[in-house]
């Protein structure tokens, strides 16, 4: 294969992603060397395969993106609603209660490809589910892994659902067929087959503009904003990037990235938009999830920015958080403790 022709690939997937409609749902993802930048910044894209309502999100590196089931995210948000309604940030406070089982914190698909030695597409597959440890810690497992050479666009396999899941996996997985690794969860293949499809050009991205898609959601209200200061603003990321994503750099080394998810026009639930969702990945499968109070932190930032024109209110904001997050249980130090 061409070089041109594996850029075609990586444009295909890109197109596609970006020709779905666009959901209410923001997304930031930021790596550990650079903490005040996010690599994404997005909103979730509507797919439905197998009909199943999905959301479809861009990876660092152009060539991968992560698939979630929308159940999956409406998950995440659910779990901090025992959270003392007063609390600007916090993290025990909103326990599942489910420790030890499988708590859907964040599952989803990882689709990829990369070009090997002999210049032949690899796709690239993983499933991966979150087992909640303790309060809001989970641990990160492989429900299945496959990596296997992409067939010819006019192959049997291409051309048909069912062969394509009889694909052997490469290395350590090929004893397993691709529908074989994911046996426990069907979807996963349909995923794989649809994207492998839009990768070879032969799923063409969606007819419908995506401007209308965005348009159906923000009929559902206006977005949170305190003077011009919303979530996608330099001056939040830069606040967020201070006072937690720099602390917590601090106290653990280890860290690998961190996701930031804002159901910013409550499409998850009534009033989903409240709170701000954050997720720590760190080295050895650990994920740790911290939320803030979404009005009390805009406003924290706005006095943060301007302390000389800020009201007692926004003041009073500004410290209220601060103070949340040193908080000795609910606080930043209490949610990334390691075990």
């Amino acid at each position: 294969m061409s070089s041109a022709a594996y850029a075609a690939c990586t444009w295909n997937l890109s197109d596609f992603i970006a020709a779905l409609p666009k959901t209410g749902v923001r997304f930031m993802y930021f790596q550990r060397r650079d903490l005040f930048a996010p690599v994404v910044s997005t909103a979730l894209s509507s797919w439905e395969i197998g009909g199943a309502p999905c959301f479809v999100v861009p990876a660092a590196e152009p060539e991968y993106c992560r698939v979630y089931r929308r159940s999956a995210v409406e998950r995440m948000f659910s779990l901090n609603r025992a959270a003392p309604a007063e609390s600007a940030a916090f993290s025990s406070a909103g326990s599942s209660g489910s420790s030890g089982s499988s708590a859907d914190h964040g599952d989803h698909v990882t689709f990829g490809f990369i070009l090997s030695l002999s210049r032949k597409i690899i796709i690239k597959t993983r499933k991966d589910s979150y087992d909640e440890i303790a309060s809001l810690k989970f641990d990160r497992r492989s429900r299945g892994e496959c990596r296997f050479r992409a067939p010819p666009s006019d192959s049997a396999e291409a051309e048909s659902r069912e062969r394509f899941g009889s694909i052997l996996c490469d290395g350590p997985y090929g004893q397993l067929s691709l529908s074989d690794t994911y046996k426990r969860d069907a979807l996963v293949p349909d995923i794989v087959y649809a994207l492998y499809r839009v990768v070879a050009g032969s799923l063409p991205p969606p007819a419908s503009p995506q401007r209308n898609g965005r348009k159906k959601y923000q009929q559902r209200g206006a977005a949170p904003d305190y003077k011009g200061i919303g979530f996608t603003s330099p001056a939040f990321t830069r606040f967020l990037s201070e006072t937690i994503f720099q602390p917590v750099a601090s106290q653990r080394p280890d860290l690998v990235s961190v996701q930031v998810f804002f159901d910013e026009l409550s499409e998850l639930g009534k009033d989903t938009n409240r709170t701000i969702l954050i997720l720590y990945d760190f080295e050895e499968d650990e994920r740790n999830v911290f939320y803030i109070q979404t009005q009390t932190a805009l406003a924290a930032v706005y006095a943060a920015e301007h302390p000389a024109e800020a009201t007692a209110y926004e003041t009073a904001c500004l410290q209220q958080f601060l103070a949340a997050v040193a908080h000795p249980t609910t606080g930043l130090a209490a949610s990334v403790a390691p075990l």
